[in-house]
């Protein structure tokens, strides 16, 4: 919510012609894709750790 409020302020101020504040919506906008990913890849990990730790202890069980 609290990015979605800034946006709506840089909106308010690209009205204005204000480059520096595009930039900043810019970062913003990054910086909230690079948090998702960073999510994303952190799940990706753990389930990855998680399947190849079942998969090492079924090769086991077989031998």
């Amino acid at each position: 919510m609290s990015y979605l409020l800034l946006i709506q302020l840089d909106l308010y101020h690209l009205m204005n012609d204000n480059i520096q504040s595009l930039m900043y919506m810019f970062y913003i906008l990054f910086h909230m894709l690079s948090c998702y990913l960073h999510q994303y890849i952190l799940a990706y990990l753990m389930l990855n750790m998680f399947l190849n730790s079942f998969v090492i202890e079924n090769k086991t069980n077989e031998y």
